[in-house]
């Protein structure tokens, strides 16, 4: 209530609503079992958590650890953090031996793993290997969002950011744009993604973090277009006018806080 504008007219908070003057006891019986079925009701219905902004263009942050998406933003320092301290050491020399197979009573070298079954392009995936090689490939994932967004598909593009891992991200953002083999509309494609989920005011961290490494990846070609200098000033002014929307809502909350508690704060 406190993030609503304030009220044009008084609100009478002494004066009970519904009642004909017989203060509590005119609250009828069937009234009183409907709220304990509504209260049964909640404690049986598990709680939830919503991405949906509950008022329009009000700021909602996504439903995943801050981690995440600072990993992904900050994807250069996790990686000089997790580098070895020393090279790994070679490991010690094993015996060499072929694989061998008898055919009757003649030895023959046994065929590789998968080359009976036809391996190829066409083979299963073995058991062992790595997930990253048994799902897309990372060119494919770059293919795969690039048509997300010339189809103007917005919503699934940013659910496709949201699935990968932090290097898949930078992956599929910088494989937009002639630095690519790319075009400029690929990149003006690109703002029109982020301008539509600013506009739905959703996932505002992971958007913002996405939209940072966008502009990290492609600043310079986006400066150096015209058309595209003018949208990343609009998105500029989008930004700021919702951020500063929800600064002045805070500070009324806190000027409402410290009315109602008697108290100073300096923030």
């Amino acid at each position: 209530p406190l993030l609503r504008p304030e009220p044009k007219a008084p609100i009478k908070v002494d004066e009970l609503v519904g009642t004909d003057g017989e203060g509590d006891d005119a609250v009828p019986d069937e009234a009183e079992e409907g709220a304990s079925d509504d209260e049964e009701e909640g404690k049986k219905s598990a709680p939830s958590t919503s991405t949906v902004p509950l008022e329009p263009s009000l700021l909602t942050l996504s439903d995943v650890p801050p981690a995440k998406w600072m990993a992904t933003l900050h994807l250069d320092v996790v990686r000089e953090r997790n580098k070895a301290a020393e090279p790994p050491k070679p490991l010690p020399n094993a015996p060499f031996f072929l694989p061998t197979a008898l055919d009757g009573l003649t030895p023959r070298f046994a065929a590789p793993l998968g080359a009976e079954d036809g391996a190829g392009e066409n083979s299963a995936p073995v058991e062992g290997q790595p997930k990253h090689l048994r799902d897309e490939t990372s060119v494919a994932k770059g293919f795969k969002f690039q048509n997300l967004i010339r189809k103007n598909k917005y919503d699934e593009a940013l659910a496709f950011l949201r699935a990968q891992t932090p290097s898949g991200v930078h992956l599929a953002i910088e494989e937009l744009g002639p630095m690519a083999g790319g075009t400029m509309d690929e990149l003006k494609a690109g703002l029109e993604l982020f301008g539509h989920h600013l506009r739905k005011a959703h996932l505002a961290d992971e958007v913002q973090a996405y939209l940072s490494i966008f502009l990290q990846a492609h600043g310079e070609e986006l400066m150096g277009d015209p058309e595209t200098k003018v949208k990343c000033q609009d998105l500029g002014r989008a930004l700021e006018g919702q951020w500063s929307a929800l600064n002045r809502q805070c500070q009324k909350v806190r000027c409402f806080l410290g009315m109602l508690t008697h108290t100073q704060s300096q923030w």
